[in-house]
């Protein structure tokens, strides 16, 4: 279905009013826009028993990911949002691979996966990669690696983020308890090892922001003697 312009905000305030629903899908309506998301809050709020959630495929924004977040603390039985094993993400003990590339997922997916790993302390790898974040996304990346201690390998490629968004990225990544091994491709912890010769970051997809971090490390690389940069 295609609920279009105009119908979004109708239908989702006929949900509202619902109090027993388990399941809602809205995904490839066109739905977009704060009202449209104030609703669906609301609709959220009024249905606690909900257990699988979906909007993909609508024009919403990473901000619209973080209110739909918060709203989720108050469905105890969500176990799959938007195609997030929420289940697996609060149990914290078997899910480590968290790969959300080629899904059809966009930035409100990816806003709800970084809010999840704030307090999961299992998930070492996390791919959200082509999930059009663009600044707001890099802002939320900063509170999560200024905590997290478990992630090992980040991809972050293909997110709108602009230079400036792999600056305020690179104090979070220098901090001690940082584990990162690796971030969109960029092998952080060998270069810092001064273990590599070589090293090669030129067809990998990375983007201004990559390019930031890239300059952040190579200034204690000590060990490179073969160097390609970026470009196609």
């Amino acid at each position: 279905n295609d609920i279009g312009p105009g119908g979004d905000v109708a239908l989702i305030r006929v949900l509202a009013g619902m109090t027993s629903l388990v399941e809602l899908d809205l995904a490839d309506n066109r739905i977009k826009g704060d009202r449209a998301m104030e609703c669906i809050v609301s609709c959220i709020a009024n249905n606690t028993g909900l257990k699988r959630l979906n909007l993909r495929g609508n024009s919403l924004t990473f901000s619209h990911g973080l209110l739909l977040h918060d709203v989720l603390k108050g469905c105890p039985e969500m176990a799959d949002a938007c195609g997030l094993p929420m289940q697996a993400l609060r149990d914290m003990d078997s899910l480590q691979d968290l790969d959300l590339q080629n899904k059809g997922m966009g930035s409100v997916e990816a806003a709800l996966a970084i809010e999840a790993l704030k307090t999961n302390t299992s998930v070492t790898r996390l791919d959200i990669s082509g999930m059009s974040m663009g600044h707001v996304g890099a802002v939320q990346l900063v509170s999560l690696l200024s905590a997290n201690t478990t992630l090992t390998n980040l991809d972050m490629r293909n997110n709108l983020l602009s230079y400036e968004d792999g600056k305020i990225l690179v104090p979070c990544l220098e901090r001690e308890g940082c584990n990162l091994r690796t971030i969109s491709g960029i092998p952080l912890a060998r270069l810092r090892e001064g273990s590599m010769a070589e090293l090669s970051l030129r067809s990998m997809g990375c983007g201004p922001a990559e390019g930031a971090i890239a300059i952040s490390v190579l200034g204690r690389c000590t060990a490179l003697v073969k160097l390609s940069l970026f470009g196609a």
